[in-house]
């Protein structure tokens, strides 16, 4: 019958233990660039010095390891366990989205209870000390604490990652089991070997006959390398869908893709994943190109317009990206919303045909109509015939002002000085029409708009009370102005002596309600309310008394005043 020789078996464990401990580093310090790596690389490190230092005696032999030296190596493996667990447990907060509880100031804070055991275990081994009776009550005290305080951060740990598991389909709990066992397996292995130690009189605490700290050691190293190998240990996925999930990737009618790095899908909600009509578990970790051709080269951020087929067949998407970024502004991923804009590119379409045919088509029937008044020989009928279509090519022109206020929207701002648009805008009108107008203002007012818009806004609201008045002098007053003495929004009030403007109108567009246009000025004040809102301002109306309206307009931003 064949005898098994325990110690060569153990020796065997102790040399594997070693060698696969510095393997496992040296594959995690591989992953040094990826976003939680950091912590995890300083678990495995610590954890390979406090293997290296518990089986250095028993490696080498005892006389490897004595006097002074022994001292020193067994501070330096409760230390090195102590910081390993800790470490463990910034990983996992890193790596389940709790960034802002692992912070460089509050890992130091967590490193604290062991930096304080080892101060308590050098003065332990002092010679004035270790002859004070309370001391080893005092020790017990603090290493129970110290084991209690590292068991609860274990324990926190393996919570998280469970609670993780619950929450997303692709962190599996036989995941949580292998970092669980990577951290847990030396620490009982390194604790029973401790109490099975020989003690003086050539007993021992009878728990196992054996040291089994090289055995804690090799199941940690190999669950450290099975974990670096299956798992996606240094996604930033859990950390974004932490961000983004709760507050509002579920409540959203539209598709919502998250996105790793290298732009393979991590999470996504129950319209994206109608969208990709397959199920989830099919789609997350695939690249996103490779459910979508058509987005195959998506924008770092942005907004972009694009073809998806559809369970109802091909439809307009507009393709909304955002990069996420934790505090320190390390980029996690991305978030990728698909909104379907089939319905309202239809209806761009239709209003681009519609002002072409305002534009050109109408202009010409108009022209054409005007033409043959002169034959028309009932002069009151010629004026009134003339009158209508004077008005049809002016509402023509408003379509074709519209068209251009709505291509110039989203063009960038700059710094414009709104006295010098004023007076320029005023001085025009003033030489058009018989009329008269006073400004008020300072010398000089600048403000980050649009110098267009901007000048087309106040041609339209001063031509307005210039060209509706019933006086026989329109008169117009023009006031610049900040809303506070030195900062604040710009305020331009523009009052006329005209019959005011009808109720229902300003009623339409304080409520964004579509109205008859009764009055003459209707187009123009939808025209000057789409201006003032794509200026990021506000539009308010006031009758005058005896007759007449004030326009106030009130633009923020971001400016400079002299």
């Amino acid at each position: 019958m064949m005898t098994v020789d325990l110690a060569l078996v153990l020796q065997t464990f102790r040399l594997l233990a070693a060698g696969l401990l510095v393997a496992a580093s040296g594959y995690a310090i591989q992953h040094r660039n990826e976003h939680v790596a950091a912590a995890f690389i300083w678990t495995v490190v610590s954890l390979t010095a406090w293997g290296w230092l518990t089986m250095l005696p028993n490696l080498f032999g005892p006389s490897f390891v004595t006097g002074f030296s022994q001292t020193v190596v067994s501070l330096g493996a409760a230390a090195a366990g102590g910081c390993a667990v800790v470490f463990w447990f910034v990983y996992i907060r890193r790596y389940t989205g709790h960034r802002q509880y692992a912070t460089t100031r509050r890992v130091l804070v967590m490193l604290s209870p062991v930096g304080v055991d080892l101060v308590i275990r050098v003065l332990m081994v002092t010679p004035l000390t270790s002859q004070v009776a309370p001391v080893s009550g005092v020790l017990a005290v603090v290493y129970t604490t110290l084991y209690l305080y590292l068991a609860a951060l274990f324990v926190l740990g393996i919570y998280l990652l469970f609670r993780l598991t619950q929450r997303y389909r692709q962190v599996p709990i036989t995941q949580v089991a292998v970092l669980g066992v990577a951290i847990a397996a030396p620490v009982l292995a390194v604790l029973i070997s401790t109490l099975t130690r020989p003690v003086e009189d050539g007993t021992t605490v009878s728990i196992l006959p054996v040291d089994i700290s090289s055995l804690g050691f090799l199941l940690s190293a190999i669950a450290f390398m099975y974990a670096i190998r299956t798992y996606s240990l240094f996604t930033t996925f859990p950390e974004a869908e932490y961000v983004a999930r709760d507050e509002v990737l579920e409540d959203l009618t539209e598709a919502l893709f998250i996105l790793d790095p290298s732009n393979q899908i991590v999470d996504m909600n129950a319209a994206a994943t109608d969208l990709c009509q397959q199920p989830s578990e099919d789609t997350i970790g695939q690249p996103i190109d490779a459910v979508f051709d058509d987005l195959s080269h998506i924008p770092a951020d942005g907004v972009q317009r694009t073809t998806l087929q559809t369970p109802t067949g091909p439809r307009q998407f507009e393709i909304s990206v955002s990069p996420l970024q934790d505090g320190d502004n390390a980029r996690l991923g991305t978030t990728l919303l698909a909104r379907d804009i089939t319905a309202k590119t239809t209806r761009e379409q239709q209003l681009a045909v519609l002002t072409r045919v305002l534009r050109h088509n109408l202009r010409n029937d108009i022209d054409t109509a005007l033409a043959h008044t002169n034959e028309i020989t009932d002069p009151d009928v010629q004026t009134t015939i003339r009158s209508k279509l004077h008005s049809l090519a002016e509402l023509g022109t408003k379509a074709r002002d519209i068209d251009e206020v709505v291509s110039k929207a989203h063009e960038p701002r700059s710094e414009v000085d709104i006295v010098g648009v004023v007076q320029s805008v005023t001085e025009q009108l003033a030489g058009e029409h018989d009329c008269e107008i006073e400004v008020r203002a300072p010398k000089e007012l600048r403000i980050v708009s649009h110098r267009w818009l901007l000048s087309r806004l106040l041609t339209e609201l001063i031509e307005n009370g210039i060209t509706h008045t019933e006086q026989p002098t329109p008169r117009i007053n023009v006031v610049v102005e900040r809303a506070n003495r030195h900062d604040g929004p710009v305020r331009i009030t523009i009052a006329d002596n005209g019959p005011g403007i009808p109720a229902h109108e300003q009623t339409a567009m304080h409520d964004g309600a579509e109205t008859p246009l009764e009055h003459g000025s209707g187009v123009g004040l939808w025209l000057a309310n789409w201006i003032t809102e794509s200026l990021g301002g506000e539009l308010a109306f006031d009758q005058r008394e005896p007759t007449g309206t004030t326009v106030t307009v009130t633009l923020w931003s971001d400016s400079t005043s002299t």
